[in-house]
């Protein structure tokens, strides 16, 4: 039995489908959403390989926490949501490859007398992580990936303005976090 999938009417029949299993009710959830999840994604990911393997977990992970999902807001809200935590994820994942890949760097740069490079690469990593994610997505951004603010302002889906600002106060908030980290070591 084929049913057409329009969220306002059969949004609660779908989901009930979904959560038990019902395998002609995934492939509809699918099809109807795919195009969906590939429109949000298509300015957050520029790779498209990377951005179909997303919409995979996006809907794995959708699946997985069907049983959680109360109906406070649309499916397409709670979906998105979760992309918008998948998106975090991968950049996160992203980001922390290429901070490995500075450790090399940062073993050619002068350290302060007494600090040696593990010490400095230490901080920095601490540093970041005691940042908000968005604050160390939008550094990470500018510093590993060279993008200028006009690029991080449309990857935020924030006006140049914000990005500037933001910007400021994720330098402020690192260049703190750091001299804290340092004091610690």
């Amino acid at each position: 039995m084929t049913i057409s999938i329009q969220p306002d009417k059969n949004e609660a029949t779908l989901i009930a489908r979904l959560r038990v299993g019902d395998e002609d009710a995934v492939r509809q959830w699918y099809q109807f959403y795919e195009s969906k999840l590939k429109q949000f994604l298509i300015n957050k990911i520029s790779n498209e390989e990377d951005s179909a393997e997303l919409i995979q977990e996006i809907f794995i992970a959708c699946l997985r926490e069907l049983i959680h999902f109360r109906g406070e807001s649309s499916l397409q809200t709670w979906m998105f949501t979760i992309a918008r935590h998948k998106v975090a994820d991968f950049y996160r994942a992203k980001y922390a490859k290429k901070v490995i890949h500075l450790v090399t760097l940062l073993d050619t740069i002068e350290l302060p007398s007494g600090g040696t490079a593990q010490d400095q690469i230490h901080a920095v990593r601490d540093a970041l992580q005691a940042l908000a994610p968005e604050s160390r997505e939008l550094l990470l951004a500018k510093y590993l990936d060279n993008k200028t603010v006009r690029e991080l302002a449309s990857d935020f889906s924030i006006t140049v303005k914000a990005a500037e600002s933001m910007l400021f106060r994720a330098r402020h908030a690192f260049r703190t976090a750091y001299s804290l980290a340092v004091s610690e070591s």
